[in-house]
């Protein structure tokens, strides 16, 4: 799978958390976790490369809650990460579609940053 990623998005690195929810804060993500073989980590790894590296990061999300559905949760991460330039949302498996988000536009923007507000509650069948 991760060869996979690395293929179809053309990404250096790969981090993966396994345990987190999407709506669940970036900093609270993967603790005490191991991680996925042939990854470069979780979430934890790649807030510490964030906070090593002097590069520009596009980062790549496989769909919207593939990042976050804590849009102020986001907006603080985001804010707070400013080599983080842009953000492509690949949908290609549900849509054929892939996204691009210019950081500062989400920041600026409520309506941009409101699709990762993606997650509505089950619809109830019978009462």
């Amino acid at each position: 799978m991760v060869e996979k990623l690395k293929s179809r998005s053309l990404v250096d690195k790969v981090f993966v958390s396994k345990t987190s929810t999407a709506n669940q804060p970036f900093h609270e993500r993967d603790i005490n976790e191991n991680n996925i073989e042939g990854t470069d980590g979780s979430t934890i790894d790649f807030i510490e490369f964030l906070n090593s590296t002097k590069k520009e990061v596009i980062l790549v999300a496989l769909d919207y809650a593939g990042l976050s559905t804590n849009v102020e949760d986001l907006k603080e991460f985001l804010s707070k990460q400013r080599n983080i330039t842009k953000i492509i949302i690949d949908r290609l498996p549900i849509t054929s579609e892939v996204e691009i988000y210019e950081t500062e536009v989400l920041l600026q923007d409520q309506n941009a940053i409101k699709k990762f507000d993606c997650r509505t509650r089950p619809i109830q069948r019978s009462s």
